[in-house]
Parts: structure tokens; sequence; C-alpha cells
């Protein structure tokens, strides 16, 4: 029973059945090698202290609340608050967090009243202290959303840009986990970092010349000018565009304005592997495409 410890519970897993199956009986309680009884019985003691497990005797009751140590709970947290809010428009919620929108503050309101409606027949609660109420521009998912877009969080942006030359690949690993985070921001993200993520393989020996020097120059310079991203609107014409360069693929999303101007949506780029660097042009411009 050693490792017992790391055993994760999981839940609202369905087992379909063939018409008219019979479940085996078992006559007899499953058996446990002599040399293992008493740690077997040392781990039944703790799961039930911990309330892990509950004595088969009490099988007519069920828990309540989620309970702690089940590692799909916020699955189902999230799925419970997607059912709560499941048809309400301008409403988008992630886990404990609900953004409500509207183009007018009369719609504004008449969402946000529905969504209070569902909450309190659910029983659901809020903190007054963590709500806010009709503002212009907000912070949600660590993004900042205003009536010109959606801008990156300036904390973020600042701590990628005090970030001093890495030393060593553990260094460079941390600078491109926080520059990650912006990627969709900025426009041949992979190609502008290729100096620097092509160092990250086990093959490769950590230099720091001119080509990476000016790869982070570069990076510094384009997270500092604070760029913004449109919110996608369905109902607007979607042009996708792509490119496929030697060392990695990149697309642009894009949206018609009513003005005739294209406003991007996201970017997205990626490094290509060793075995893909190594289609051919076209194939490498298809790939982009998919």
């Amino acid at each position: 029973m050693k490792g017992c410890h790391s055993i994760k519970l999981k839940g609202y897993y369905s087992i379909k059945l063939k018409p008219g199956a019979i479940p085996f009986p078992i006559t007899s309680p499953r058996r446990v090698q002599i040399p293992l009884l008493k740690q077997t019985k040392a781990e039944l003691e703790r799961m039930m202290e911990e309330k892990v497990i509950t004595p088969v005797g009490v099988h007519r009751f069920r828990f309540q609340r989620l309970p702690f140590g089940i590692s799909s709970a916020l699955e189902h947290f999230q799925r419970r608050m997607s059912q709560m809010l499941e048809g309400i428009p301008g409403t988008i919620c992630h886990m404990d967090d609900i953004l409500i929108w509207g183009s007018t503050q009369e719609e504004h309101d008449q969402r946000l009243t529905e969504v209070c409606k569902r909450l309190k027949n659910s029983g659901m609660t809020l903190n007054a202290k963590k709500c806010i109420f009709s503002q212009t521009s907000i912070k949600f998912l660590g993004h900042i959303i205003n009536g010109q877009g959606i801008h990156s969080d300036p904390d973020k942006i600042a701590a990628t840009t005090n970030y001093q030359p890495p030393t060593n690949k553990k260094e460079m690993k941390q600078l491109l986990s926080m520059a990650n985070y912006l990627a969709r921001f900025v426009p041949n993200y992979s190609d502008i970092l290729f100096p620097l993520t092509s160092m990250l393989s086990n093959t490769a020996a950590f230099v720091w010349e001119a080509p990476q020097e000016a790869a982070f120059q570069k990076l510094m310079k384009t997270l500092s000018s604070d760029p913004v991203l449109m919110i996608f609107d369905p109902g607007k014409e979607t042009i996708v565009t792509t490119d496929a360069s030697s060392h990695d693929l990149g697309a642009t999303i894009c949206q018609k304005q009513a003005y005739g101007r294209r406003s991007v949506i996201a970017y997205v780029s990626r490094t290509l592997t060793p075995t893909e660097s190594r289609y051919a042009q076209i194939e490498k411009e298809a790939l982009a495409v998919v």
C-alpha cells in the first residue's frame, strides 16, 4: 500500500452497460495478503480520518458539499457555474470570476440582474468587497479590457521588460515562460525568439552573442509599446493570414471593421520541430494553414 498518498479521486464518470447485464456477485470480501495486512489497515484508517473514503455501512449518506481531496473538483465547479449561467448573453464565467458586459448601460444592467437572479436561486453568495460594477476598463484573467480592445497587464509587462539578459539556460527558461504570456500580442513571436529558443535544446550550448542580444532587445521593445488586440466579433468578416519560414510558422487573425480597416484579433506562431523543419517549403506553408 505504499504510495497511496498520491491517490486522486475522480467523479462523474458514466459506465455503459449492455442491455440485461447482471452484476457479478461477490460472495466474499477481497482478501489481503498477511504481510500487507498491518499496512493496509493503517492506510485505510488514515483515509477514513481524512474523509477520502467512507465505510460501506454508511452508503445511505452522501456529501452535501464538494469535499477536499478530489482532483476533479475544479472541473466540477467550472461545469456547475457554466450550467448556472448558461443562456445569458454577454456573460463569461471562469471559475469564480464572472465578467458581464453590454453595448449600453441598460443592456449591461439587464444582464447583471439576470446573473444575480441565477446566483440567488442557486444559493450562491457574492463577496461585495470583490465585486466591481459598471466599469469602462477592467482587469480580467491577466488582461486589461476596455473600449479600445484587449491590453496586456502592465504589471506583467513591467516584470518582463525589467528582466536582465539571462546568463544560463535556467534563466533563459524563466524569461521565456514570462514572455510566452504575451505571445498573442507579438507578431512573428517565434521568429523573434528563435535565436533564444534554439539554445534550449539539450545538445545546444548556451551562448550570448549578437543574434541573442538583438532578439532580446527586439522583444523588450515590442512589449514596451503596449500592443492592443481587438475583441473578436462573430458578426464581422474574419481573415486568417498564414506564413512559414525555415524554422517557424506564423498566423494573424484579423477582422474587417466598419471603415474597411483590418484590426488584429491575435497573433499565433510556433517553432517547427526538427522533423517539420525538414519539410519542403510548400509543405510548411500547408502546415501553417492547418
